[in-house]
């Protein structure tokens, strides 16, 4: 059984609150005492008992989420983790969209960014860069389909700070132009936790 010293279990595949609530359903079903469920982890109150830690691992494996038991692993989850909850927080006044995916990672990461991105691109065999643009893909693929912000704004909430070069990019990754793909509305989407 993988914890760490303060009862901490690592999460895979964990993307956004309604994760975090099936998680918690989980882990409750699981008879676990939890102190806190976060994107990427669950903090117990306690140690699990060998048949619970079993159970909540399986569970897990049976909803799409998964027990991270590796150092490394742990390291890349959480990476990915700081990068999809800047992704979730683009619409709100927290986000900064000045901030370079360097500064995103120093600020919560003890690991160097050179480091971290070293280790990501080892263990995915994509970079990090490549990571965020993807994300970040995704995402405008989302608000285009919900038609909520015109093409420059999300051009803008993604942090590109010229529409051409968002179009530029958009169409290399997906195919279309940012409006041919408004217009058509292709089911092309892929989830945040399979990037």
């Amino acid at each position: 059984m993988m914890t760490t010293k303060d009862n901490t279990l690592h999460i895979a595949n964990m993307v956004c609150d309604r994760c975090i609530e099936k998680v918690e359903e989980i882990a409750l079903a699981n008879e676990l005492m939890i102190a806190a469920v976060n994107l990427g982890e669950v903090q117990l109150k306690m140690k699990p008992t060998e048949k619970q830690y079993h159970d909540f691992k399986v569970s897990l494996d049976d909803s799409g989420f998964s027990l991270i038991v590796d150092q490394e692993t742990m390291v890349i989850n959480q990476i990915k983790t700081i990068i999809i909850e800047h992704i979730n927080k683009i619409e709100t006044a927290v986000h900064d969209e000045s901030r370079t995916l360097k500064d995103i990672i120093n600020a919560h990461m003890i690991l160097s960014y050179s480091r971290a991105a070293a280790l990501f691109s080892d263990k995915t065999g994509y970079s990090l860069t490549d990571y965020y643009k993807k994300l970040r893909m995704e995402r405008a693929k989302e608000y285009l389909l919900q038609e909520k912000y015109n093409i420059s704004e999300i051009a803008d909430l993604l942090g590109f700070t010229h529409l051409q070069y968002f179009s530029t990019q958009f169409k290399l990754y997906s195919g279309y132009s940012p409006k041919k793909f408004q217009r058509l509305k292709p089911k092309v989407r892929i989830p945040l936790d399979k990037i």
